[in-house]
C-alpha cells in the first residue's frame, strides 16, 4: 500500500485558496493544470508565484491565451525550477505575460477581475482564473493510518532506502515524503521513489516464497 497525499487531482490535499469576493468565483476558478491547454485565445488570470503558477502561465501563453499573473510576493519565487524561472521572468519582461506583484485578487466577476495592487485597484477583462496558490498535504490521513510524522516539518518517518513507513507494509512516495517542504521534491526526482518501493516489495515477496 502506498498512499500519496500530495497530488493535485484527488481529495488527499488541501488547496490553499485565498478568500476572494465575487459570485463568479465557483464558476470560473480552476485549481489545477488539467484544463490549462483548453484556455487558448482567452483572457486568463493565474494566481500564484511558484512552480505551478509559472508553468501554467507559460503553457497558457504558448497556446494563445492572454495571461495575467498576480502574486502577493515581490517576484517569482526563488524555489521555482531553475529552467522555468528565467523563462517566465523573460515573458514578463517582454510584456508577453502581464504580471502584478505585491498584489492580490480583490473580486472575480463573470467577465472581469479586480486586482488590488500597490498602484491601486486594477480592473481587467477575464474569462478564467487559475488559483495555483499551493496546497497543504493531508497529514490527518497519514496519522490515521498510524504513520508517525516529524514534529517540525511533518515528514513521515520512513526507511530512506525503501520508503516504508513506521507502519509495516505502508510506503509513501512523491512530494509527501518531504512533509511541509513541498519544494524539495519534483516529478524529476520523485519519479525514482517507485523503484525503491518496488525493489523492497520484490525482496519481501521472494523471502515469503522461500
Amino acid at each position: 500500500m502506498s498512499p500519496s497525499t500530495g497530488r493535485f487531482d484527488v481529495g488527499g490535499q488541501r488547496l490553499a485558496t485565498p478568500p476572494i469576493r465575487g459570485r463568479a468565483t465557483e464558476l470560473k476558478v480552476i485549481g489545477g493544470l488539467v484544463t490549462a491547454l483548453m484556455r487558448g485565445h482567452r483572457d486568463v488570470l493565474v494566481i500564484g508565484g511558484k512552480n505551478s503558477a509559472a508553468i501554467a502561465s507559460l503553457e497558457l501563453w504558448r497556446h494563445g491565451a492572454r495571461v495575467t499573473l498576480v502574486h502577493r510576493g515581490s517576484g517569482i519565487h526563488s524555489h521555482v525550477k531553475y529552467w522555468i524561472k528565467p523563462d517566465i521572468e523573460n515573458r514578463i519582461k517582454n510584456g508577453e505575460v502581464k504580471a502584478y506583484f505585491n498584489s492580490c485578487v480583490k473580486e472575480i466577476g463573470s467577465e472581469h477581475v479586480i486586482l488590488q495592487t500597490p498602484g491601486g485597484d486594477v480592473r481587467a477583462k477575464n474569462d478564467f482564473v487559475f488559483a495555483l496558490t499551493g496546497y497543504h498535504p493531508d497529514y490527518s490521513f497519514l496519522q490515521g493510518l498510524g504513520i508517525q510524522l516529524t514534529p517540525d516539518e511533518c515528514r513521515p518517518i520512513v526507511n530512506r532506502d525503501t520508503l516504508e513507513t513506521n507502519v509495516r507494509g505502508i510506503y509513501v512516495a512523491g512530494v509527501i515524503v518531504a512533509g511541509s517542504k513541498t519544494n524539495e521534491i519534483f516529478i524529476e526526482n520523485g519519479r525514482f521513489h517507485g523503484q525503491h518501493i518496488a525493489a523492497d516489495l520484490k525482496k519481501k515477496l521472494a523471502v515469503n516464497r522461500e
